[in-house]
């Protein structure tokens, strides 16, 4: 009788043992989810923030004022003079 409850106290032992590393282990996986969510935020936060700078990037350089400026400074064109232009019916 004692041999048998030997086993069965081993047993409960290493029950006990596998729930508390079960236990153990997924307390860290739950906390290493919540950082790499955390950094997930972080990035979608980082990327959100450069994606609005380069929308207001894009109308800056599209803007008529600026494709103007471009023309004249880069590329050495005038306003054509009144001879220049010709007006189509």
């Amino acid at each position: 009788m004692a041999h048998q409850e030997k086993k069965e106290k081993a047993l409960f032992m290493l029950i006990t043992f596998t729930g508390i590393v079960l236990f153990v282990w997924l307390r860290l996986e739950v906390l290493k989810l919540g950082f790499e969510h955390q950094a997930y935020l972080k990035q979608k936060k980082e990327v959100q923030e450069r994606s609005k700078e380069l929308r207001l990037e894009y109308a800056d350089i599209l803007s008529p004022s600026r494709v103007e400026r471009n023309a004249k400074d880069n590329l050495g064109l005038v306003e054509p003079t009144e001879k220049q232009v010709r007006y189509i019916k």
